[in-house]
Formats: structure tokens, C-alpha cells, sequence
């Protein structure tokens, strides 16, 4: 290891590291299987660079041809020169479209409404109205090998998709722990996402764009939780939490703060605000149903 500094520049720290290569063990049925991907050409829309070349990687390391793109307009102008696509990796969010649209912008340029689209974005999202049957997949960051290749064998009919056996009369958590919910997300692909997410747990949220609107909503309506994102534009979560306390005491919603940010710091500023509890985007849905959960609870012990 050493350094480099030239003073009022900066310093370079170089280091050097030995790593073993790693290899991917196949058996016979995974050599064939792979042998579909041999040749392929793949088209990856991702404006991320180190997200990009993790997947270019990937594909490669199947024996496909990637083509990376950073827009859909990039994508769109080079179209005419990779006609022969078998399937296209997308960024959930990619040029503020919504999963649907991307999906319909892209098959709309390959001219083949079956073209295979695998929809790459964060734990927690909800990538697309349409499923398997559709020939779209959803694919979670940070991509895993065994992930990507699982998808494109599917994508390409070689792999049946594995659906979890779920019980018939299961019983969502709004059927079972009823309650009224509030989103304060600026974000709209984030407000779409979560919405979708908690609808499929049984409830229909009230969203609002900022700590203003938080404020206005709370005055009309009686909420039980609110889901209280930081950093947002006119009043952030902080001050509308501290606002919230002031104003309604104990007789307030339980806030739950969520923020992108995991420092000991911020943490320590939601709570000292008057935050209940505390998520880190991108949140799991048990972390989420255990919000939820914790807040039934003390509204039943309460009652």
C-alpha cells in the first residue's frame, strides 16, 4: 500500500490485493441450459455505470452480447442496429416512466410486443402491473449471478418460473389489523410503488407530497400511522413531526420515519424529533409489516 499527495490537491491511495478467481460450477443440465444464452444478444438500459457493467459482466460471463444504453432515448436511436435482440434489461424509474410504460417503450422500438423484458430496481419495489405470463420480470439490485441467469433462462423458455405456494384463505395484514394510513413521500415513482405494496397488504393509504400537506391532511382526517419520509421539498419530515407533537400531543398518529440515510446521526435527529420507530430505504416488507404490526398493538392496548 501507499500514497500519493501533492498538497492543496489531494491525495491517491493505491493498494494492492490477491484474489482468487472465482469460478461457477455447472453441472451437465446447467451447461445445456446455458447453451440457449450462447450468442444472444441482450440490450441494457441502465443510466448507472458500476449497475451497467455489472450486468454487461454478467451476460458476457453467459456467452450472450450485451449492448449497453444509459436512456431510453439512447436506446431508442441505436434500435435500428440491434434488431435481433433477445432480451432487454431496464431501470425501474429509467427517464421518470412508469414499469408499464418503459415496458411498452421499448417493445414498441423492437417492433415485438413479447419481447422479453427483465425490470431491474430496488428490494421493495413493485416493477410492473404485468407478471411472467407477459414475458416481464423483475430483477433486484444488486444483481446476483445466479439471479440474472435464472431470469434470462426464463425470459427465453427455459426455466418454469417458481411461484410460492400460498394458502387460499390467507388473510391480509388490512383485513386483520385494520387501520388508517398516511405516505409523506415526495418521490412519485416511490409514492406508485409503496401504494401498490400496501394495497397488497390490504390497505389504501392517503399520500402526501411534502410536511405541509402532512399537517393539512392530519386536520381532516384521523390517521393511525404515518409514514413520514425525510427529505422532502417546503417542510421536511423532521419539522412537520415536531409540528404534529405540538399541535395534536398525544392524541397524534404514530410516525415512522423513512430515509435512504442509515447513520447513527440521523437516526438520532428522528427520534429526538419525536419519531416513533425508524426504516432504511430500501425497506423489506417484514420491516414494513412490522410497523404496522407494532402500531396495531399499541392502538389495541390503548382501546
Amino acid at each position: 500500500m501507499w500514497v500519493e499527495s501533492e498538497l492543496d490537491k489531494g491525495s491517491v491511495f493505491h493498494f494492492t490485493c490477491k484474489l482468487q478467481k472465482s469460478t461457477t460450477n455447472l453441472d451437465s443440465a446447467d451447461r445445456d441450459q446455458l447453451n440457449v444464452l450462447d450468442g444472444k444478444k441482450a440490450a441494457i438500459i441502465e443510466h448507472n455505470d458500476f449497475s451497467r457493467a455489472s450486468l454487461v459482466n454478467q451476460s458476457e460471463n453467459f456467452g450472450m452480447k450485451p449492448v449497453e444504453y444509459k436512456s431510453i432515448a439512447e436506446f431508442e436511436s441505436g434500435i435500428s442496429e440491434n434488431s435481433d435482440l433477445s432480451v432487454v434489461f431496464v431501470e425501474l424509474g429509467l427517464d421518470r416512466l412508469q414499469p408499464d410504460e418503459l415496458v411498452d417503450r421499448v417493445r414498441k422500438q423492437c417492433c415485438d410486443i413479447k419481447m422479453p423484458i427483465v425490470v431491474c430496481g430496488p428490494l421493495g419495489s413493485v416493477h410492473s402491473s404485468r407478471g411472467s405470463s407477459d414475458n416481464v420480470y423483475s430483477l433486484l439490485k444488486p444483481f446476483k449471478l445466479a439471479n440474472t441467469k435464472r431470469f434470462l433462462l426464463e425470459a427465453l423458455g427455459q426455466n418454469t418460473r417458481k411461484v410460492k405456494k400460498t394458502a387460499t384463505n390467507t388473510v391480509k395484514p388490512g383485513e386483520s389489523m385494520p387501520m388508517s394510513i398516511l405516505l409523506a413521500e415526495d418521490n412519485v415513482v416511490n409514492q406508485k410503488v409503496a401504494t401498490r405494496l400496501f394495497s397488497k397488504f390490504g390497505y389504501e393509504i392517503d399520500v402526501a407530497n411534502n410536511g405541509s400537506e402532512v399537517i393539512k391532511a392530519i386536520e381532516q382526517n384521523e390517521y393511525d400511522l404515518v409514514f413520514m419520509d425525510i427529505q422532502m421539498p417546503e417542510m421536511d419530515g423532521l419539522e412537520a413531526t415536531r409540528q404534529i407533537i405540538e399541535k395534536w400531543g398525544d392524541n397524534r398518529p404514530r410516525i415512522i420515519a423513512l430515509t435512504a440515510n442509515a447513520m447513527r446521526e440521523d437516526k438520532e435527529n428522528c427520534f429526538e424529533a419525536g419519531m416513533d420507530e425508524y426504516l432504511t430505504k430500501p425497506f423489506k416488507r417484514s420491516e414494513l409489516l412490522d410497523a404496522i404490526s407494532s402500531t396495531y398493538k399499541k392502538m389495541t392496548v390503548g382501546s
